[in-house]
């Protein structure tokens, strides 16, 4: 199997969705902030369904377009591969006027061939864009990590199930056994894989509830307070998506860390990313959810929403964190937020931040704190 890319940025790697196991000589390799932390692994695989993976350690650079990747085919299990089931992304980045976007099929140049068995025929595998949705697993995907798409598939099915209940003649007792029964498993299975925020679950809740309140002789306008609260306080205890995913997510996020198997690692190492991100030396989880909204949206930062809002607070000895040079030292995008700046802002100056590869006010200042460094009024890591 040949791979070859044109990619002009300095990290980037695909990834390959196969219809049969197969055995590689490329691995993924993920770090950790302060790279004390590295992970190493080539995919993913559940019976036929099998992802795999492998980083640009060529560090491409612009005057270095071209690049190929040799893989070995070996089938654990025999027959071949069904080439049209097949099909791979390319998560690589472009700059444009300080901000990162994905390439997509037609910003960036890339072909992968590949044979099935005794063929030696190399055919074209499909290329997919690295932003909408794909289905693996019962669950759709998006190679991005946005959950704008997957948000349009679970509230189709929500529309589906609405329109089949308003013109049902079931009875209230009926209409809830279906909702808690039929459409709920449908939708609880994707969200904890997914970010959706609640505001996001709040919009899928909403085209539920329109039709199937009436249905339970409820008023569609009823506050949600009442609609989700427990039966000892007076309210109708119906479950909430939001609630829900918070709750699987928890799980598997507590469950993994403890376990400290390579999924754990791996959300370990985002926890570092998203920490660095705040430039704050506190622990990320314990922060007021509501003043990072700048932090850009993902798994961990899904979690983070959740946790802030029902007060939960956490214990993790070896999360990476910040630290300050001196004592009086203050974090720099702490300084942009005791100074006022709008969270537009905020997110313009944590790409700075992030460039300069600085923490604190004094990074980039001299040392009477009067006037910043030469090196960062140019634009240059200091």
């Amino acid at each position: 199997m040949k791979v070859k890319t044109n990619s002009h940025d300095h990290e980037s790697w695909f990834f390959i969705f196969a219809s049969k196991l197969v055995t590689i000589i490329f691995e993924i390799t993920k770090s950790t902030t302060s790279k004390d932390w590295s992970v190493v692994y080539t995919g993913e695989a559940f019976v036929d369904d099998t992802g795999l993976g492998v980083n640009d350690e060529n560090q491409t650079s612009p005057s270095d377009s071209n690049h190929h990747l040799t893989i070995t085919e070996n089938f654990s299990t025999g027959g071949a591969l069904n080439l049209q089931k097949c099909f791979w992304f390319l998560v690589s980045w472009q700059w444009s006027n300080g901000s990162a976007k994905l390439h997509t099929t037609t910003s960036t140049r890339g072909e992968l061939l590949l044979t099935s068995g005794n063929n030696t025929q190399p055919k074209q595998i499909q290329w997919i864009k690295p932003t909408p949705p794909f289905r693996t697993l019962g669950v759709y995907l998006s190679p991005s990590g946005t959950s704008t798409e997957d948000l349009g598939k679970l509230i189709s099915i929500a529309t589906d199930y609405t329109s089949t209940i308003t013109w049902s003649k079931l009875s209230c007792q009926e209409s809830l056994t279906s909702f808690i029964q039929y459409l709920l498993p449908k939708l609880q299975y994707q969200p904890p894989l997914l970010s959706l925020s609640k505001k996001e679950c709040g919009k899928l809740m909403t085209t539920i509830l329109k039709a199937l309140l009436p249905k339970l002789h409820v008023n569609r306008n009823t506050a949600r307070s009442i609609i989700y609260g427990p039966e000892a306080l007076g309210g109708l205890a119906l479950p909430d998506i939001y609630s829900l995913q918070g709750e699987d997510k928890l799980q598997l996020f507590l469950g993994h860390l403890k376990l400290g198997d390579c999924t754990g690692q791996l959300i370990h190492i985002v926890l570092t990313y998203v920490q660095l991100l705040t430039g704050n030396g506190k622990l990320i989880l314990n922060l007021p959810y509501e003043q990072f909204l700048w932090v850009e949206h993902g798994w961990v930062k899904s979690i983070w929403e959740f946790v802030s809002e029902i007060n939960l607070k956490f214990m993790y000895p070896s999360q990476w964190l910040l630290s300050l040079p001196w004592e009086g030292a203050i974090y720099l995008m702490e300084f942009f937020q005791d100074e006022g700046a709008t969270n537009k802002e905020l997110e313009t100056l944590n790409r700075c931040h992030k460039f300069l590869q600085v923490i604190s006010l004094s990074d980039v200042t001299t040392m009477d704190g009067c006037i910043n460094l030469p090196a960062a009024q140019a634009g240059e890591a200091v």
